[in-house]
């Protein structure tokens, strides 16, 4: 519907310099008034109509392109929600923001303003041809020689700009992370006294992306006035070959004044398609960086095996595991921990503990080895319904933005409020929980930063109970 409404866009906007012409060759020349003024109501209808199709041309194609965007941003959040630990470890947090924000905002303007767009511009330009062919072949081939040199300067000018466009979105990606770092970051730089070196960290981060950016400037604004002389050559070469016609009574006067609007027209679509094409380049960068997130391989959903009750037995047979090649942060590791037992790992930093909760967890595949719950092997078992039976306290307590009961039940519906309130006060947060005004439905900032250490990791207990 869009493509019907775009030719229709093209034909009634391109009408109206051949209806000039018929009124001046036709009507005002020879003094006929009476004829002239079904012209002008044709003119108006033709306007008319254009306003009517060019507004729902604009609205599909803005309606579909934001629709677009929804599922891709869904997409991009689901896919993301299923990537393996492994994949979060190299990939910084700011360049992620990146791909679900700037470059999706990109690939919103291929759909807007690149596909569409480009292809109303070439209707445009055909209709143009069309007009002009069909009022003087002489002046229309005189038009159209310059598209090779148009073509040449557009083509040579984006390669260009591809180039300049990519190099920045990769600087923009760098500097998204480094704000995103610093900000979460921020007591300990602080605590520190780093902000002065932070800021000629940032102001150099700054710099490349403001150098990628003037480089792209600098071929765009290069680009417009070298088509614009192209343009005016060839007016100026039209008037010339025209006007002698004119005088020669070789050439209508109306034809002429149609050329002579015509141009213009030729040469704006013709510009907003090497425009466009800047945009495309763009676009298809930011689409590379998202297509090549969405192609990652996720994280295996494990075996069939479901269990909604398991007694707990873990076993590590002779595993071994390293996070880079060979690297192996677990040994050739052995024991076994039965159902009820409380056992403590005990070993230096960088020994290992946190890894044997990660394998346990299912976010690393080992090299070597095996690992069993209640003797059957982790690749076995659905790793959604194994994680459901593991409860974890990390380190870095991590709380979401949201209320308290929020915090613990964590998307969990089937928990009743008394059930929430029992692990609170098991773990003992409900001593400071029912100090606060809005107890359990107490908002929490971002990562809860407005309880102590000691308060966040009493809500980790709850929720992990």
């Amino acid at each position: 519907l869009a493509f019907i409404l775009i030719l229709g866009t093209a034909f009634f906007r391109q009408a109206t310099p051949y209806l000039t012409k018929i009124a001046i060759d036709d009507y005002i020349l020879i003094g006929n008034l009476d004829g002239l003024n079904d012209i002008i109501f044709l003119f108006f209808l033709f306007l008319i109509l254009q306003f009517i199709t060019n507004y729902f041309e604009r609205f599909i194609t803005k309606m579909a392109g934001q629709w677009s965007m929804y599922d891709i941003r869904a997409a991009i959040f689901a896919h993301t929600q299923r990537l393996p630990i492994k994949f979060f470890d190299r990939m910084p947090i700011g360049r992620m923001m990146t791909r679900n924000t700037n470059d999706v905002d990109a690939l919103n303007e291929l759909f807007t303003e690149g596909f569409v767009a480009t292809f109303s511009d070439l209707f445009t330009v055909a209709a143009i041809i069309g007009f002009m062919f069909y009022m003087n072949t002489e002046l229309a081939t005189i038009t159209c020689l310059t598209l090779p040199v148009i073509f040449y300067i557009t083509f040579w000018f984006q390669s260009r700009l591809l180039r300049a466009f990519r190099l920045a979105r990769r600087h923009l990606a760098r500097l998204n992370t480094f704000l995103q770092e610093n900000i979460s970051g921020m007591a300990v730089v602080q605590l520190f006294n780093k902000e002065h070196r932070n800021r000629k960290k940032f102001d150099e981060v700054n710099t490349d992306y403001l150098h990628a950016n003037l480089e792209a400037t600098f071929y765009y604004s290069l680009f417009f006035p070298i088509t614009e002389f192209v343009g005016s050559a060839i007016t100026a070469l039209v008037i010339w070959y025209g006007s002698s016609d004119v005088i020669r009574s070789q050439m209508d006067w109306g034809i002429l004044i149609a050329m002579l609007q015509y141009i213009p027209r030729f040469f704006w679509p013709i510009m907003d398609i090497a425009e466009r094409y800047g945009i495309l380049q763009s676009s298809m960068a930011s689409a590379e960086r998202i297509f090549e997130l969405l192609d990652t391989e996720p994280e295996p959903v494990g075996g069939d095996l479901l269990k909604d009750k398991i007694e707990g037995r873990i076993e590590f047979r002779q595993v071994w595991f390293a996070y880079n090649e060979e690297d192996w942060v677990l040994k050739d590791v052995s024991f076994t921990i039965e159902p009820g037992q409380s056992v403590a790992i005990v070993g230096a930093t960088g020994s290992g503990k946190t890894t044997i909760i990660s394998l346990l967890a299912g976010f690393y595949l080992i090299q070597k080895g095996q690992i069993l719950i209640d003797n059957v092997d982790i690749h076995e078992w659905n790793i959604e319904s194994l994680r459901k039976r593991i409860g974890v306290v990390q380190q870095d307590v991590f709380l979401f933005s949201g209320t308290i009961e929020e915090n613990i039940r964590f998307g969990d519906n089937s928990l009743s409020e008394d059930r929430i309130r029992q692990a609170a006060h098991d773990v003992n947060a409900d001593r400071f929980i029912d100090r606060l005004e809005e107890g359990y439905t107490h908002q929490l900032t971002e990562r809860g930063s407005t309880l102590s250490s000691g308060q966040r990791q009493l809500l980790a207990f709850a929720r992990a109970l």
